[in-house]
């Protein structure tokens, strides 16, 4: 677990750095942007075991009930940061003449 989680927080790094490169006005004109990096910062709170994750968590199987439905969550999250990146680019590549 601690491996998918790492893997998960150097994407996350990945795409900050991504989104980094964008000046304000990017984000000024272009609205899906916003909600891309809105869907991730809400995909991060999902995927997190607790809200105060520092590396390692013991969970009882309740807590792990919980945190398998917030992953589900995250997945949709995940899904709409796509959908909105995806949109974003069909908006800014201009239409063949």
């Amino acid at each position: 677990m601690k491996e998918a989680l790492q893997l998960v927080r150097d994407t996350e790094v990945e795409i900050e750095n991504l989104f980094g490169e964008f000046s304000p006005s990017d984000y000024e004109n272009r609205p899906n942007l916003v909600a891309v990096v809105q869907a991730l910062q809400a995909l991060h709170n999902q995927v997190l075991p607790t809200s105060d994750f520092q590396g390692q968590v013991s969970m009882d199987l309740e807590g792990m009930v919980e945190w398998a439905n917030r992953l589900e969550t995250g997945k949709q999250y995940a899904f709409l940061a796509y959908l909105f990146w995806a949109s974003d680019i069909v908006n800014i590549t201009p239409s063949p003449k």
